[in-house]
């Protein structure tokens, strides 16, 4: 039994298979402003989107989803919105639910003694979308978080079956006059997390972490930021490091070419140079407020590119851990779990090769299980495929791009499935 193991039977004795501090500490919006559980679930209200039409404590106290979740939970109830930690921890891996538990549980652990024994809610993080603008249309992202890929289905729809059903393609942002309501409610949090859209170009996201440090909020909160890396913020530095932390979270899909598939319609060079920018400013300015981490998303484009990905982190010198994640949920065409078991098993034996040099910090190890059992639970590889090659063939005529010249493994792939 390794240490994640231990901690996991350990959390799970004192407190609970199913016990999680989320639902009950913290404030987490989809996009369009509907209830989530964490930044992980699935929106549970999204019915006129509460949390931007009506008052974010009031949301968060009686949302009658939110309350039925929390019972569920406490009641030792596996429910589906949480089931990105189920399947972390089906094979060892530390989840949100206790890493996120812990983390209040060693600053406060009457906290969670509170929730345990008497369900009592008290809000102390935040997850909060200032909107879906962005600059990318990455493939495996979708509408509310991309308002480039709503752009596109505006003019080139779907073919029918491909995607979830009941998403729209409008751009989405954060209201006006909610700004002061979330200060308020910023002051006594520990952590904040905020993605998007792409955080950096959204004005929403640039007035909050202004006024958390005028507010001297900022001092006493763990902040989190994901972002495609691409634009320039280095007029942002030296209000992240104002922060007791700042993890500025890079979402690198891919290198050269791969990258330029996946995240669309990105240039690797170009995110390079940004990257290489914000590195200089960093060490010039000795801001050791601000983590950098990057968070690269396992998928059948890019499994064979995973070293590289590593390489680029080490190249780049102020990354501080790769941790890869995977698609765990849609679309599910893109799982890993796709590749014919041959090819698979050959791209994992060349990669335990390539990854052993590597010294930067990255959980290749943790990935691999992960990435195991999803080949072994997808059992009709060929059909979801066929839905690849759709999206594929979508993909080309509206973006005008080959994946030929991008992804070298897609040509065996459809060979191997003809």
């Amino acid at each position: 039994m390794d240490r994640n193991q231990r901690d996991i039977k350990y959390f799970n004795e004192k407190y609970g298979n199913t016990f999680c501090v989320k639902p009950f500490t913290e404030i987490a919006t989809t996009p369009r402003g509907g209830v989530k559980l964490c930044c992980q679930s699935e929106g549970i209200d999204t019915t006129d989107d509460p949390y931007f039409t009506k008052n974010f404590q009031e949301v968060f106290d009686s949302s009658t989803q939110l309350i039925q979740a929390r019972k569920d939970l406490l009641s030792g109830k596996k429910i589906k919105e949480c089931n990105a930690c189920w399947k972390d921890e089906a094979v060892g891996n530390m989840s949100m639910r206790i890493e996120h538990s812990r983390y209040l549980e060693e600053t406060n652990p009457t906290i969670l003694e509170n929730i345990r024994d008497f369900g009592k809610t008290e809000v102390k993080s935040i997850d909060i979308k200032f909107g879906n603008k962005c600059n990318y249309a990455c493939v495996m992202c979708a509408p509310d978080n991309s308002s480039l890929w709503g752009k596109e289905i505006d003019k080139n729809p779907l073919p029918e079956g491909l995607y979830p059903s009941g998403f729209s393609t409008a751009l989405i942002e954060f209201p006006n006059d909610k700004y002061d309501e979330l200060l308020e409610i910023s002051k006594n949090v520990v952590r904040i997390k905020s993605t998007g859209g792409e955080p950096m170009l959204l004005d929403g996201f640039k007035t909050y972490i202004k006024k958390l440090v005028e507010s001297g909020y900022a001092k006493n909160i763990v902040f989190t930021t994901v972002t495609n890396g691409t634009i320039d913020c280095t007029d942002l530095l030296p209000y992240m490091n104002q922060f007791k932390k700042f993890n500025m979270q890079w979402s690198v899909d891919g290198t050269g070419r791969v990258y330029d598939y996946v995240r669309w319609p990105g240039n690797f060079d170009r995110m390079r140079r940004i990257h290489e920018k914000l590195a200089v400013e960093i060490k010039k300015n000795n801001y050791n407020r601000i983590k950098i981490e990057m968070l690269p998303v396992i998928q059948l484009f890019n499994l064979q590119n995973l070293g590289d990905m590593i390489q680029y982190a080490e190249e780049i010198g102020i990354v501080d851990t790769v941790e890869f994640s995977w698609i765990f949920h849609e679309p599910e065409y893109l799982n890993t779990g796709v590749l014919p078991n041959d090819m698979f098993e050959n791209i994992l034996a060349k990669l335990d090769e390539q990854v052993k040099p590597f010294k930067v910090n990255h959980s290749y190890e943790n990935i691999k299980p992960i990435l195991q059992k999803e080949q072994r639970r997808i059992k009709n590889k060929k059909e979801l495929f066929q839905r690849t090659k759709k999206m594929v063939s979508w993909w080309e005529k509206t973006r005008k791009i080959n994946i030929y010249d991008h992804i070298e493994t897609y040509k065996d792939l459809e060979k191997q499935y003809k």
